[in-house]
């Protein structure tokens, strides 16, 4: 019996084995036969993970190429996803070459001009680069629903009659000898079916079941990102992604359309809240929404506490590798994935399409598969140069987003939010790499060194102890961003990219050699016939006054201004006697007329409820001029400004936007710029002057200088009132600092205060308006008080500008002069910026009069040097002067500072030659550092004396040596920066005087 049942199993096994053989056999040629059938077509898989892959992994082949194209797709439905809500401007423009930059209409999607960034209560705004840069498109990005977006570009797709959309899930790939034929999938009807085409892409998302049959790459996942939407909101700033640098890591809060803000928080492996149970909940109400700042936090809590659905996503990290297999490619997070804190998925997925589209278009037959594998290792190497900037990018930028403990890594994070915040070439190289503006590696790898050598420094400062030093190397080591930047980089990446160094640096040594050529001889056909003899960048106040006064000269100008409307500015109100001197002396003073100007004799100054009134010196001073000053509305000014110069014929006034200076060999030749038709224009002279203000883009590439915001000047006009005494500027002795009140028109008055930025009410959500009413209106006097809050009551529109410093220091460049704010600034506190301006212009023009040929950079170089140290009697004494003063009008508990800040009312308030001695060094009637080093001593020790009275305590005695310590550090800065020979001598300032300060006109 055993043997009779082994035989008979043995005889089951060995038929059943035959039969399987047959009939696989059998299925194979069934299989080769239904795929000859199958008319030659592309197919394009996809889950419902990823659907904004699915479109656009088909529509680019179709719209252009003709290839007939069948795409599967799990779900028809609109998706909810919580990621691919951000297009960066580098995703628009592939959008764009696409053919598909409609797709973002009529979906509500929001513009995004850049990033807010914020950390440890302080905010930095870092819009993408607009100008000097390379970028062919917009430089915007895009938020919105990811399900619109994907709904719309399935709309695109199916509109073209040689796609067929059809709702299934791929269950596995056909295979054949190492080859992809095609898939099985089940229907919307249940059925299996199968499907054969020469080439198979498969892009099903992060969660792909596909990739393990084709290579073998796991994606890691990294941490957990947890969103939710508010709805009915909207942001303060809805133009711009907000990143909160928090704890353990980043919360990022934008607008996806005109009603709707997604509010997304990263969580790090470990324990995640649970949802279900409301710990999720508790987790953002009390741990989050703390962190996050004060005008994004209702929003915030508003989802949270309204139950919006909260929803968890993995973030993974996955190299791209190539596919084991022939006939398929693998494409978008299936393919490639990296951490999604830049948002820039979306881009590096549209560059692929891109570069893989132009590579199948020669290719006939897609069923040529050695070709198409060619194709696939080309389309992996020219990739590279976005897909590794992105990817590196992302995952070190992730990393250094998480809040620790470890000195070293902490650094790394200050100094990428201090780097990002500081402006300039390093904010603006960051963001173009993270808008895919600027997709090259070795700008990012510039980008990262500097951050890290920046976190260094602040770890080695202020000296590098042995402790300080190991942190710094540690910084370096393990998981330091320096080495987290390279281990992206792949060796076939790296050789590619040598090459690519070589090649550019040969074509750039020649491009430039050809380009300096072409612009050399553009500049001498340009003087030739008629070019100009100065360009001058700006219209404001210096750029009209010295288009005229060098006019008038005989010099044909061109003066290149931004924005030819009239200006409206908060700073630039008020003209001191010196002011109109030297206005007259450029035969200007008519541009005071005719604008409502109002006559000011002096200051009134308040504190403590007493009123002491200071006028400008009449009698016994040598002021050769009417000693009143002038306040007005700065558009009005300069608008008469621009119309007197337009009026002589050798001026050009022209509106358009200065992209950079042309330089050769350290000599600026001219300006390339944008003119108001949007055409890239070059204008060459031999002598270019910038003076396009505080905000100046070309003084970087001049000097190094930076400028220090001291403080916040925050303004608004109240209409239709007049002061009782409106030849007054009403100065009062506030807290937290000064409070000012000044006619500009007849009918107009100016409000104006200073703030810090340890506190700044927010003006969108009216808390500004109600500091000014309930914390400063009260400290104003009554007789000022009405017309004070008459403004915030009308709602009139609050204007804040940064008060900022910057000494002046000497362009490295030959055949440039910077000028104005540009060149230098001062504390705003005694309204002297255009009179220093003006005295500018004034030696300028003298010492340019003499030049015939302006092109002798030798000559005008050693002008510039002349100009440098003749205006310093009148720049170093409003310069020491405004600074130290808005010190000592800032209200403080320490006992010294306050004795000086109540010596120096006194002193003011006093009469005789110390008011009359102070308000002729306000008014610029008596520019003699000296005279101000003088009365700057007379008040320290008027304060000692009272820090004494009535008798010297230790304690007194202490206060009183810290005073002189506070005087010395109010005067020996500018000793220091303006030079202690030009602050001491007083032959300087006597020469100055009586070249610039007498009756006869220049």
């Amino acid at each position: 019996m055993p043997l009779c049942l082994w035989t008979t199993l043995l005889a089951v096994v060995l038929t059943w084995a035959i039969f399987h053989v047959s009939n696989r056999k059998k299925k194979s040629t069934k299989l080769v036969d239904t795929a000859a059938q199958e008319r030659t077509r592309i197919i394009t898989f996809y889950t419902i993970y990823l659907r904004l892959e699915l479109t656009l992994g088909y529509i680019d082949f179709v719209l252009k190429d003709g290839r007939r194209v069948h795409v599967i797709e799990r779900d028809m439905s609109e998706p909810v996803r919580m990621m691919g809500e951000f297009m960066q401007p580098g995703g628009r423009l592939m959008l764009a070459k696409l053919g598909l930059q409609d797709c973002l209409e009529e979906i509500d999607a929001q513009k995004a001009t850049g990033l807010a960034l914020y950390k440890d209560g302080e905010k930095a705004v870092i819009p993408f680069p607009v100008e000097d840069n390379n970028f062919p498109y917009e430089p915007t990005g895009r938020s919105f629903h990811n399900g619109r977006f994907v709904q719309r570009l399935r709309q695109k797709a199916s509109s073209l009659p040689n796609v067929k959309l059809e709702e299934g899930t791929v269950k596995s790939l056909i295979e054949e000898n190492g080859m992809i034929k095609g898939v099985t999938y089940k229907n919307s009807s249940g059925e299996e079916t199968m499907l054969f085409a020469p080439l198979t892409v498969v892009c099903d998302g992060c969660f792909s079941n596909l990739r393990r049959s084709v290579n073998d790459n796991d994606a890691e996942v990294m941490s957990y990102q947890v969103g939710f939407i508010s709805k009915n909101c909207q942001l303060e700033e809805p133009g711009y992604l907000h990143l909160v640098m928090a704890k353990p890591s980043f919360t990022m809060v934008y607008q996806i359309s005109s009603t709707d803000v997604r509010c997304s928080v990263e969580i790090l492996p470990g324990k995640i809240p649970s949802i279900a149970n409301g710990e999720m909940t508790n987790f953002l109400r009390n741990t989050m929404a703390p962190q996050v700042p004060q005008n994004l936090r209702k929003i915030f809590l508003k989802g949270i506490n309204e139950g919006a659905q909260i929803k968890v996503m993995p973030l993974k990290r996955m190299s791209a590798t190539l596919s084991n297999k022939k006939g398929v490619i693998v494409l978008g997070d299936a393919f490639n994935m990296r951490h999604p804190a830049i948002a820039s998925g979306m881009m590096v997925l549209l560059s692929d399409i891109l570069i893989l589209r132009r590579l199948l278009q020669p290719l006939e037959y897609l069923g040529d598969v050695n070709k198409v594998s060619e194709v696939i290792k080309s389309f992996y190497v020219i990739r590279k140069p976005m897909s590794a900037t992105v990817n590196t990018l992302g995952n070190a930028f992730s990393q250094v987003l998480i809040a620790s403990t470890d000195e070293a890594k902490e650094a790394m994070r200050q100094s990428c939010y201090d780097y990002l915040s500081s402006g300039g070439y390093g904010s603006s190289g960051l963001m173009a790499l993270l808008g895919g503006m600027n997709p090259r590696p070795l700008s990012l790898i510039y980008h990262l060194f500097v951050v890290t050598l920046s976190a260094t420094g602040q770890l080695l400062y202020p000296f590098p102890s042995p402790l300080r030093i190991w942190h710094s190397v540690r910084l370096f080591g393990r998981k330091g961003l320096a080495r987290c930047s390279l281990q992206h980089l792949q060796p076939l990446f790296l050789w590619t990219l040598l090459a690519f160094v070589l090649t550019w640096t040969t074509y750039h040594v020649t491009n430039r050699r050809k380009k300096a050529t072409k612009l050399a001889d553009v500049a001498v056909e340009e003087i030739r016939y008629g070019g100009p003899d100065v360009i001058i960048v700006g219209a404001g106040v210096g750029g009209s006054a010295l288009a005229y006064a060098l006019a008038k000269d005989g010099r044909r100008v061109h003066v290149i201004e931004r924005d030819m409307r009239e200006p409206e500015r908060m700073m630039g109100e008020f003209m001191q006697p010196g002011g109109r001197l030297f206005l007259s002396k450029l035969d200007l003073q008519d541009c005071l007329e005719g604008i409502d100007a109002q006559k000011a004799t002096g200051l009134t100054l308040y504190k403590d409820g007493k009123e002491a009134a200071s006028p400008f010196p009449v009698e016994d001073n040598k002021f050769p001029y009417e000693p009143s000053a002038r306040m007005f509305y700065n558009g009005r000014f300069v608008q008469r400004l621009r119309q007197k110069a337009s009026s002589l014929p050798n001026v050009r006034l022209e509106e358009g936007t200065v992209r950079s200076l042309i330089e050769e060999k350290g000599v600026i030749k001219g300006v390339t710029y944008k003119n108001s038709l949007g055409e890239e224009s070059t204008a060459f002279a031999p002598l270019t002057v910038v003076c396009d203000g505080c905000y100046s883009n070309l003084r970087r590439s001049l000097n190094d200088n930076n400028a220090e915001v001291i403080s916040y000047t925050v303004g608004y006009v109240s209409k239709n009132c007049r002061l009782e005494e409106p030849e007054k500027l009403h100065l009062i002795m506030a807290k937290p600092s000064f409070t000012m009140l000044y006619q500009i028109s007849s009918t107009d008055v100016r409000c104006a205060f200073e703030l810090f930025s340890n506190y700044f009410p927010s003006i969108a959500n009216g808390e500004m308006a109600s500091f000014v009413k309930n914390d400063l209106a009260p400290q104003v006097p009554p007789k000022l008080r009405k017309i004070f809050l008459k403004g915030i009551e009308e709602g009139a529109k609050i204007k804040v500008t940064p008060a900022k410093r910057m000494s002046a220091t000497l362009s490295r460049k030959k055949g440039v002069i910077v000028l104005g704010d540009a060149f230098n600034m001062r504390h705003p506190a005694i309204a002297s910026g255009m009179m220093v301006l003006l005295s500018d212009i004034l030696i300028l023009r003298r010492l340019l009069k003499p030049l015939r040929n302006l092109g002798d950079a030798n000559k005008v170089s050693e002008v510039i040097k002349c100009f440098y140290v003749i205006r310093k009697p009148m720049s170093a004494t409003v310069n020491t002067l405004g600074n130290a003063f808005s010190q000592v009008l800032v209200a403080s508990t320490d006992q010294a500072k306050e004795a000086m800040r109540q010596g120096c009312y006194d002193y003011l308030s006093s009469g005789g030659f110390r008011t009359s001695g102070m308000m002729a060094l306000f008014g610029g009637m008596n520019p003699r550092p000296l005279s101000l080093i003088y009365h700057l001593f007379a008040i320290t020790l008027s304060s000692i004396g009272q820090l004494l009275s009535p008798f010297p305590s230790p304690l007194r005695i202490w206060h009183s040596l810290r005073l002189c310590g506070v005087s010395l550090k109010l005067l020996i800065p500018h000793l220091k920066a303006e030079g202690v020979i030009h602050m001491m001598s007083p032959i300087n300032a006597a020469a100055y005087c009586k070249n610039y300060m007498t009756a006869t006109a220049v």
